[in-house]
């Protein structure tokens, strides 16, 4: 029998099909999943439920993650949360990106 988690992730994407892959996988686990398909979304959602993890795509329309990772860590409530950013361009280009954590969603066969 798996292993059942308790812990509530929110995933920030504006792919609709990454979302629903990731929450199939992720509920089966036992996780409780929140979704947004923006980084403005992504924010107040944030705010609301305090996820113990945020799965956040780098490339959005609107704001980047970039840019939802310096409000998210801007505010007292949601400052403390782990991101996760999809893509290498992030460690490349931002090492001190403030996160506390940060690992790689292959986005190709290869990856």
């Amino acid at each position: 029998m798996a292993k059942s988690h308790s812990g509530k992730i929110l995933i920030i994407d504006d792919t609709q099909e990454n979302i629903a892959l990731l929450v199939e996988i992720l509920q089966k686990k036992g996780y409780h999943i929140s979704a947004a398909s923006s980084g403005e979304r992504g924010i107040v959602i944030a705010e609301k439920i305090k996820p113990d993890l945020i799965l956040l795509d780098i490339m959005m329309p609107g704001i980047d993650a970039y840019e939802t990772c310096i409000r998210l860590k801007s505010q007292k409530k949601t400052k403390k949360i782990i991101d996760a950013h999809h893509g290498k361009i992030w460690l490349e280009n931002h090492p001190d990106g403030g996160v506390l954590s940060c690992f790689i969603i292959p986005n190709q066969q290869n990856e």
